[in-house]
């Protein structure tokens, strides 16, 4: 904004703490706090203006007879949580959980347990939970990919091609390299020391900082590729496994079982963040890990045909 510069920002009030974040959201980031009226008009709607800038510095800027408004007192208690670009859930309650959706979320799970409880009976082994939980982290990594990379890209197509694109290439990549790398095998220690790496990575990028480098495609295609790397590092892990499967139709069901539960564990992010799904998924891979140790050693190869 300029010096003679000014933020309006209308809301239709429908919890205090949801206005009371609003006003803390919009004082953290001018560093002062705004001026706040209230429609007169339509009472029932609750309607509230929050007024920043440059301009709104001084509170006696706004009259305090401005009809059809009227001034609110801003609020006294201290915010729940503030809007950031790691949390931007401004409808989240912080002392209740979302009944409505774990409902939702239980149901679904319920379903497909049931669609699926022949195969999770019959084919239960330590490679297919591999696979189940190499499918659940992969979910969290993409929905988190996609949050990230908005703050870049913007929330357009631009970030959904982007985010696609970019993992269909370290998917192909990272097949590529399995088939030429024959002797490459699942359950070399290296490829789950490069994951957890690139996860590291991923999760303590100052990519705000990387943005703001001069060189816009640089820095630009840093944070993209870090943001996306860990899907490379998965996908030799799943692309090595599922070639090592005696049973790749099982195999393939349970990774795409463990893909539904990531979805559904994507509601975390309200109480974690979404940068927070990183730490989720990774505790999903230290699951993998973990049956990727206690799976045979002398898994045959699957037949091609």
């Amino acid at each position: 904004l300029t010096k003679e510069g000014l933020l309006v920002l209308s809301f239709c009030k429908s919890r205090d703490y949801i206005s009371d974040r609003m006003f803390h959201t919009v004082t953290a980031a001018a560093g002062f706090p705004p001026v706040v009226v209230s429609d007169t008009t339509s009472p029932e709607l609750r309607w509230q203006i929050y007024l920043t800038g440059p301009v709104m510095r001084n509170p006696d800027a706004v009259p305090a007879d401005i009809l059809p408004f009227a001034k609110v007192a801003p609020p006294t208690e201290p915010p729940s949580r503030l809007l950031t670009d790691d949390w931007p859930f401004v409808y989240v309650s912080p002392v209740t959980l979302d009944i409505p959706y774990l409902l939702v979320v239980g149901i679904i799970v319920a379903l497909s347990a049931a669609a699926t409880r022949k195969v999770l009976v019959k084919e239960a082994s330590w490679l297919n939970g591999q696979m189940f939980f190499l499918g659940a982290a992969f979910l969290l990594l993409e929905l988190q990919s996609i949050a990230r990379l908005s703050l870049v890209y913007g929330s357009t197509w631009l970030t959904s091609s982007i985010v696609i694109n970019g993992v269909l290439l370290m998917i192909l990549g990272a097949n590529l390299l399995v088939i030429k790398a024959e002797k490459l095998n699942y359950k070399s220690p290296w490829l789950f020391v490069l994951l957890f790496a690139s996860l590291a990575a991923s999760y303590f990028l100052p990519f705000r900082d990387i943005l703001a480098w001069d060189n816009w495609w640089v820095s630009h295609l840093l944070v993209t590729v870090v943001t996306l790397l860990p899907m490379f590092a998965a996908g030799l892990i799943f692309a090595t496994a599922f070639r090592n499967s005696t049973r790749p139709a099982s195999a393939l069901a349970f990774n795409l079982l463990g893909a539904v539960i990531g979805a559904l564990v994507e509601y975390m992010s309200n109480y974690v963040g979404i940068s927070g799904l990183v730490l989720i998924a990774a505790a999903f891979y230290f699951c993998g890990f973990l049956c990727n140790l206690r799976s045979s050693s002398s898994v045959a190869v699957a037949n091609p045909e």
